[in-house]
């Protein structure tokens, strides 16, 4: 076998050289022998590639005028993502020279390469090389990667290079890890975050096109089936997903400027990125935008976006993207075509809001308008609301028919913006209101009411004659406003509460109430004349009003009330004269009483007739635990109603237990009715500590009672 040696070479045609001069050399050699020819060359270096250390072995053919060759190349450098491949080795059985324009081609050729990114198995390839314009074509239907088989072909020359691959029913989390690999060998930069791919197929065709100074083009499509994935966090995750993406893209050389534009459609499966919920199948997305990275890092621009997801939102703008490990908005400007509610509620808004009193509604209208987004908060926005009702699944608050404009900018330059909004209705707890029309001027920090804003609540109306926000840029934002509560009928406002209907009106100034670090606070009073008396509260405190630990204090006190027209109101047994009381240090949560000082007593200078009837003494006695058998017994029997000197009772609250006291002390406990006259009945409490949950049973059984119960009573309050 004849040996020729090379020290260096300079390109295709010097291949192609190599491979005539040896088909030369064997020309004269007589058929039979068994005889070939060896080339050594250190190096060949192409238009985006190099060879180092190649050893070209050619064998006489079988005398139709083809030769057999291998090739042994200690080190081939190819464009990325194939990048830098070790003890190559490459076989063609048959190779097919015809004249020098027509070049050579490699039939039936085999290649294996046992150090690189490829799998270490042999696979087939099919080449050719034309010397008229020094091109180099390859084509390898089963190339082995990361665990996938894949089609590849690729056309080299010395004026640029183009290459395809194709992969199709392929293991999804064995595609994504082959990518990420992709990606950390292009660029150091890129951080591809850690999935759990449970299941899934991918299918993908790239194609790739070399220019002039280094740069790539590329045209890519990948699918994803049936694709159910996670990350570590729970952050991120899907089932059942459906996802096809189409883009194309111009890649630098390293340090520069990737531009793209893609398409993605997603029509199946369900998706969460937090926050948001995703229902494909339903309603299927198409996201199409243009933009570009810089591959030594910084963040993604898009230059502009196109969003339609069907029944749910179609958007369009362009945004900042900060890139990392945690991701974000770093601008964003959106243009809002049409917000459809409830979908968008439920896959957009709903996971922002958890935790807050927004977080369960039923929804339903139309929004549109635009939205300006700096550092992931909100910069600036002009929404304009087709009748959009919003309902707290918890019964906590609703509204209902809102329409108009709301705006609202934060640049320290921007002018003052006007809102308007008008309603048809709605109700916070158990109260409802009507409608109304509430027009704002806005600043960066401040929102004002610019007309005095009234809401029908029952028969009555809240009048707010001036409302401010301020701090809305900062930590702390604080609400003031000065209102007044024109009569509401107390029957209208017991009864939504499931209470009896009472008599009087409910009425009172709302001055400096004011919204402050999640509390809400009253500086006036309420005033209700109710019972031919007034109640009246102030001090009033909610903090949390629409959370799941609401709490309320205030201090409450009742003047005067007329006796005759409560009880008949509560059906406790009637008694005539008048009431004083006061609740003091109220505190309750969830509107359960959790502390309190309260006391109700006849007024010293109370001359109106004090008559108790022979029901209510039962009733007071039950519950006072004095017993009621001596009401039905002799002579008392024969009376329906007594006198009375004066009557009261007092209940500390601290946790569940109450200290009880009444009028004055007496011998063995206290007087809660201290009678007067013939016959004199009187009412003692003996338990100084008692139950509070208990004693509301009781009393709220007396108040369902219509008969007098005669069963002495044998619990301890305790």
């Amino acid at each position: 076998m004849g040996t020729v040696r090379r020290s260096r070479s300079g390109g295709l045609a010097t291949c192609g050289s190599l491979i005539c001069f040896a088909y030369l050399a064997l020309q004269p050699l007589a058929a039979p022998a068994a005889v070939g020819i060896t080339v050594a060359v250190d190096s060949v270096t192409g238009a985006g590639w190099s060879a180092d250390g190649i050893e070209l072995r050619i064998l006489p053919g079988d005398g139709s005028g083809d030769i057999a060759a291998s090739v042994r190349v200690e080190r081939l450098r190819l464009p990325e993502p194939v990048g830098e491949l070790r003890d190559v080795t490459l076989r063609c059985d048959t190779v097919a020279i015809a004249t020098a324009a027509a070049g050579y081609r490699c039939e039936r050729g085999r290649a294996l390469a046992r150090r690189s990114p490829l799998d270490p198995e042999a696979f087939s390839l099919a080449a050719s090389y034309r010397p008229a314009d020094g091109r180099l074509i390859l084509e390898l239907p089963d190339l082995p990667w990361q665990g996938m088989t894949l089609r590849v072909s690729a056309q080299l020359a010395d004026d640029g290079w183009t290459a395809a691959v194709e992969g199709a029913d392929l293991d999804a989390a064995t595609v994504y890890g082959a990518l990420a690999a992709t990606a950390s060998m292009t660029s150091t930069a890129t951080t591809v975050p850690e999935l759990e791919i449970a299941a899934g197929t991918a299918g993908f065709r790239l194609r790739a096109r070399g220019e002039d100074g280094g740069a790539i083009r590329i045209d890519s499509r990948i699918t994803l089936r049936d694709l159910s994935l996670a990350n570590t966090s729970g952050s991120l995750a899907a089932e059942g997903l459906d996802v096809t993406l189409e883009a194309q893209a111009r890649m630098p050389e390293p340090g520069g400027r990737l531009d793209y534009t893609a398409t993605l459609t997603a029509d199946a499966g369900e998706a969460y990125v937090e926050p948001a919920y995703f229902n494909l199948s339903a309603s299927p997305l198409t996201l199409a935008s243009t933009g570009g990275l810089d591959l030594a890092g910084g963040p993604v621009r898009i230059d502009s976006f196109l969003l339609d997801h069907r029944d749910v939102l179609a958007a369009s703008g362009e945004a900042v993207l900060r890139r990392g490990e945690e991701p974000a908005v770093a601008r964003a400007d959106v243009e809002i075509a049409d917000a459809v509610f409830p979908g968008v509620y439920t896959t957009y808004l709903q996971g922002f809001l958890t935790g807050t009193p927004l977080a369960k509604l039923e929804t339903r209208g139309r929004v549109s308008g635009r939205v300006r987004l700096d550092d992931g908060g909100v910069a600036a926005l002009d929404l304009a609301l087709d009748d959009l009702h919003a309902d707290d699944a918890d019964g906590r608050l609703a509204i209902y028919g809102a329409r108009g404009r709301i705006a609202w900018d934060v640049a320290p330059d921007a002018a003052p913006v006007s809102s308007r909004l008008v309603w048809d209705g709605g109700f916070v707890y158990d109260a409802g209101f009507g409608a109304g029309t509430a027009a704002f001027s806005s600043t960066p920090d401040r929102i004002t009411l610019q007309e005095t804003l009234r809401v029908p609540v029952l028969d009555g109306a809240l009048v707010v004659e001036t409302f401010a926000a301020s701090g809305l840029s900062g930590d702390e934002p604080a609400v003031e406003f000065d209102a007044r509560l024109e009569p509401v009928s107390l029957a209208g406002i017991t009864t939504a509460l499931g209470w009896p209907a009472l008599p009087g009106k409910l009425s009172g100034e709302l001055p400096l109430l004011s919204v402050s670090e999640g509390a809400v606070t009253l500086g006036g009073s309420l005033v209700a004349r109710v019972f031919d008396g007034t109640a009246r509260i102030s001090e009033l405190r909610i903090e949390q009003p629409f959370g799941a630990n609401r709490r309320t204090s205030a201090e409450v006190a009742l003047d005067n009330l007329d006796l005759a027209l409560v009880t008949d109101v509560f059906t406790f047994g009637r008694i005539t004269g008048r009431l004083d009381g006061a609740i003091r240090g109220l505190e309750m949560l969830q509107g359960r009483p959790v502390a309190f000082d309260a006391r109700f007593y006849t007024p010293a200078d109370d001359d109106s007739p004090h008559r108790i009837s022979r029901r209510a003494l039962s009733n007071i006695s039950e519950i006072a635990g004095s017993g009621t058998a001596a009401l039905s017994a002799g002579f008392l029997g024969l009376f329906e109603e007594f006198r009375y000197d004066s009557l009261g009772i007092r209940c500390v609250l601290e946790g569940d237990i109450c200290s009880m006291s009444g009028v004055q002390p007496a011998q063995q406990g206290y007087y809660l009715v201290k009678g007067s006259g013939l016959p004199r009945i009187d009412v003692i409490g003996h338990s100084r500590q008692v139950n509070w949950p208990r004693l509301v049973a009781q009393i709220t059984e007396a108040l369902k009672s219509r008969e007098v119960s005669t069963s002495p009573q044998s619990e301890e309050r305790r």
